[in-house]
């Protein structure tokens, strides 16, 4: 019975990292697309600048 427990608790640990991990995933991802959007203005402000 009790590693009947165990296994359980390890199922539910599992589960918590694998939650943990597509959270952090996420958050890169969000962070990624803002750093490329911020990089691709600062572009487009340099070119209009430069053709003034």
């Amino acid at each position: 019975m009790n590693n009947k427990c165990i296994q359980r608790l390890n199922n539910k640990q599992t589960g918590a990292v694998l939650i943990f991990a597509m959270a952090i995933l996420l958050l890169t991802g969000i962070i990624a697309s803002a750093v490329m959007r911020t990089g691709i203005l600062e572009v487009k402000m340099v070119s209009n600048s430069q053709f003034k």
